[in-house]
């Protein structure tokens, strides 16, 4: 099967899912949930990662963590930048493993404030 037809497919098993559940039809409706990161999220967890959450959470942070324009102009890294991150982490945890929401910590002591607020807001929907 190409990539382009596993894409579509995805796509489509993706949509209907948002559309069956309230907390990710709310995430989509804050804006907290774009569909192609979230397809190259499955694909990177699948084939990169081999199914490895911890792994690809990893992954995820340290390339956010690097990226100059994530950050303001006095060196923090931006809530608007941090939202997306955990609910792209939080969104694949209800596909592969639901307790692994459980397991997540903050990755750097930096962003604590946000990790606080924020996951509890996420997780509650």
């Amino acid at each position: 099967m190409r990539d382009i037809e596993v894409t579509k497919i995805l796509l489509q098993q993706i949509e209907f899912l948002i559309e069956s559940d309230d907390e990710l039809r709310y995430w989509k409706e804050q804006d907290f949930l774009d569909i192609n990161y979230l397809i190259n999220d499955i694909l990177r967890v699948i084939y990169v990662c081999n199914f490895d959450l911890k792994l690809h959470d990893y992954w995820l942070w340290t390339d956010a963590l690097q990226t100059s324009n994530q950050f303001d102009s006095l060196g923090n890294f931006q809530e608007r930048s941090f939202i997306p991150m955990l609910s792209r982490i939080m969104l694949l945890s209800k596909f592969f493993d639901k307790n692994h929401i459980d397991d997540l910590e903050c990755p750097v002591p930096e962003l604590a404030n946000y990790w606080h607020k924020w996951l509890f807001k996420l997780k509650e929907g």
